[in-house]
């Protein structure tokens, strides 16, 4: 499927960001600017490797690694895969159904819920809601019902901070760890800016998350690029820890300062 053009300006956007991901004599390749053979012979990288992403390489001439079968991208990239393994919000669900999305969010008792379509990023696929549903909330919870596995409902939550760790997995399973990033992100809730930012109260918690993931992923057949999302929240008690709101199989905008000089050896494996 072609890119809508909001995701193809939103890109154009983000690339001068990319940072230490474009060292000297790096190159970003532009699918709609694609010259055949122009980069023949040098090392291939996808941003997230699907047939896509990797025809537009092999098209420039670029040498391509292993890749990992796309129905697994699929998988270990939807929301229903980092539901499976860990749903850190009091009364969070993966609904598969529109009862089972009413129910949970009539369970808040008119409190806001967040739903999220099972495959989207960067605050897109998601809609604010609360019960009782509005006819148009529920034409779009029906929709995205029809066009994805499921949707992610959870308790809106005043968020305190945004956190990410990532991780690269070798072909035999072998877990490369990043350091603790702190993420900026716009009330929208898209990705600013990522640095990296020591908290000992934090880490040992987003450690072993991004351990249970790892082991995950290779269970499923995943191996490469991947990173955990994770904040902090106000619940009723204080300030909470949300350990996993998100898992991106492929890197992410945060994945350059997380793992900082080490960067170049994991991209020339």
């Amino acid at each position: 499927m072609t890119p809508p053009q909001r995701l193809r300006a939103r890109v154009a956007l983000l690339t001068p960001q990319l940072g230490a991901f474009v060292g000297p004599g790096d190159r970003v390749i532009d699918e709609f600017a694609l010259v055949r053979d122009s980069h023949k012979g040098t090392r291939g990288v996808a941003w997230c490797a699907t047939p896509r992403a990797r025809r537009a390489l092999a098209t420039a001439g670029a040498r391509l690694g292993p890749a990992v079968p796309d129905p697994v991208l699929r998988r270990v990239n939807s929301r229903a895969f980092s539901a499976a393994i860990l749903q850190g919000l009091p009364g969070a669900v993966f609904a598969r159904s529109t009862r089972e999305v009413r129910a949970m969010v009539e369970a808040l008792g008119g409190a806001p819920a967040l739903c999220k379509r099972a495959l989207s990023h960067n605050a897109r696929g998601r809609r604010r809601v609360r019960a009782p549903l509005a006819e148009a909330d529920l034409y779009w919870i029906e929709k995205s019902l029809q066009e994805s596995e499921g949707l992610q409902c959870e308790p809106e939550v005043e968020r305190v901070d945004d956190w990410g760790l990532h991780g690269w997995l070798s072909p035999a399973g072998q877990l490369t760890r990043g350091a603790l990033t702190r993420q900026r992100i716009d009330p929208l809730g898209q990705w600013q800016a990522s640095a990296q930012e020591s908290a000992p109260e934090l880490e040992a918690a987003l450690s072993a998350t991004l351990s249970s993931v790892a082991e995950a992923l290779v269970r499923e057949g995943y191996h490469g690029p991947f990173g955990i999302d994770a904040f902090r929240y106000r619940g009723p008690q204080g300030v909470a820890l949300q350990p996993l709101s998100e898992v991106n199989a492929r890197f992410s905008m945060g994945f350059a300062a997380g793992f900082g000089d080490r960067l170049k050896s994991l991209l020339e494996e």
